[in-house]
């Protein structure tokens, strides 16, 4: 299993991102301690808003479609089914891979939040920022929705095929957005934003929590469910061509 997680790790230049994020972490530490201009506060929280939607975007749109088309481009994945490993371990190697990845992200954004409130002196962005914070875990949790879907797709007709799939449920979805923009209630835009999400979250804290608690196991329960789904429809793919 180890050897599978390195190889998808050297496979999609694990490091080269581990660099990356290094020296953004760096940077926006160096702009915390060393700048101090107005507004430097509503700049630090603004980054941290736009990277947390980022780097998930990153992980369930690039990481999730590169350690499987890395197999099929050069035929890693023949190779590897022909290892004394079973393909219930393959499949799991992507899952466990991609959930590290989360694991990763909520960490390094769980620090940068940190690095963001050092020295803050607008009281009301700190609360803001400490809010946003224990939303963090609840996006990553619902982010991880996303493969729990994505994955049986990809793992079982390849990374092309997933992705004509994936695209297929991407452009019913635009389209119902265009169905409810033509005929729905617009209002209900005007009433989003961060700060009214936030102050909708203070209302109601007791739901927040609640949410907090039980989305995890809900999240990691689907994702356990859609291995064993992948696992299923893959060894049937394996029987087939055989």
């Amino acid at each position: 299993m180890s050897g599978l997680l390195y190889k998808d790790f050297m496979a999609i230049k694990g490091r080269i991102y581990l660099i990356f994020l290094s020296v953004g972490m760096l940077l926006l530490f160096l702009m915390r301690i060393a700048l101090h201009i107005d507004g430097i506060d509503l700049i630090m929280f603004s980054l941290y808003f736009c990277l947390t939607i980022i780097l998930f975007l990153f992980l369930v749109n690039k990481i999730e479609v590169a350690i499987i088309s890395a197999d099929e481009g050069r035929k890693r994945k023949n190779y590897c089914l022909g290892l004394p490993i079973s393909k219930q371990t393959y499949v799991a190697s992507k899952y466990i891979f991609l959930l590290i990845g989360f694991f990763v992200a909520l960490s390094v954004l769980m620090l940068l939040g940190s690095l963001c409130g050092i020295g803050c002196k607008d009281k009301a962005i700190e609360e803001n920022l400490s809010q946003l914070m224990q939303l963090v875990p609840v996006f990553a949790c619902t982010m991880l929705f996303i493969p729990s879907i994505e994955l049986p797709f990809f793992i079982c007709f390849g990374s092309k095929k997933g992705t004509y799939i994936k695209n297929g449920i991407l452009i019913a979805g635009f389209f119902f957005i265009i169905v409810y923009l033509m005929f729905g209630d617009l209002d209900v835009f005007d009433k989003i934003s961060v700060m009214n999400l936030l102050s909708y979250l203070e209302k109601y804290l007791g739901n927040f929590l609640s949410l907090q608690v039980l989305l995890p196991y809900g999240s990691l329960g689907l994702y356990y469910v859609s291995y064993r789904i992948s696992c299923l429809l893959f060894l049937r793919r394996e029987w087939e061509n055989d």
